[in-house]
């Protein structure tokens, strides 16, 4: 079970490259008995995510809060309010699509 939301009251970013970057906080929910390595990836727009922190390894019956960045190039975005979707993974399976908005 995953929770992405844009982090409030964090305006975006202008990076070098004529890169976009919003920042968001990300928690999750591992029900299962095994550890989970999570993964996160855009669905439908250019761009990259980048994690604070390293990677995420989520305990078995455990909870996991993390902050990543995600940045788009400028000519990719079609709107100030981007409508996102980003794939959470654990090794090569899709475990949920979770949309948000990027700014």
């Amino acid at each position: 079970e995953t929770s992405i939301l844009r982090t409030p009251g964090v305006m975006y970013q202008e990076i070098e490259g004529d890169q976009i970057r919003n920042l968001y906080s990300l928690k999750i929910i591992n029900k299962t008995f095994a550890p989970m390595p999570i993964s996160l990836v855009l669905k439908d727009h250019a761009g990259t995510i980048s994690m604070v922190g390293g990677d995420i390894e989520l305990p078995e019956q455990g909870l996991a809060e993390q902050a990543f960045f995600v940045d788009i190039p400028r000519s990719a975005l079609k709107s100030a309010h981007e409508e996102l979707t980003i794939q959470v993974f654990t090794g090569s399976t899709l475990m949920e699509e979770v949309d948000t908005k990027f700014l």
